[in-house]
């Protein structure tokens, strides 16, 4: 952008070349000011048209999303819910209620702690 806006013709060279004629470009203006307004809205353009996709909204993503939140997450809620439904639906057998529901309150267990400590780490 910086070339573009600067008619600087070596656009495939570096960032050090670039900089140099821009050095140059500026050490040999008369109107410092009139630059440097020009050079402040090339950078605020670029910054747009980086940043531009990350302010859409994802579609694909509903409800808010955390950072901290990991895949190995989703697949502990998934294994607990199971585990809390079977518990649920369990009603004939106490022994089977029982060995039920200790297996859902270790899971709950594991996936409360494993949630502290992926938010304590972020």
């Amino acid at each position: 952008m910086i070339s573009k806006n600067y008619q600087i013709e070596d656009i495939e060279g570096s960032a050090n070349d670039i900089d140099e004629k821009l050095h140059a470009q500026l050490t040999g203006q008369k109107y410092i000011r009139q630059f440097i307004e020009k050079f402040d809205e090339t950078i605020q353009t670029t910054c747009r048209e980086a940043c531009k996709n990350l302010n859409k909204p994802n579609s694909k993503v509903k409800g808010r999303s955390v950072p901290w939140w990991m895949d190995a997450l989703k697949i502990m809620r998934k294994k607990t819910n199971d585990l809390r439904k079977l518990y649920q639906r369990t009603k004939n057998s106490n022994d089977l209620s029982e060995n039920r529901k200790s297996q859902y309150t270790i899971a709950k267990t594991a996936y409360q702690a494993a949630i502290r400590k992926e938010k304590t780490n972020s």
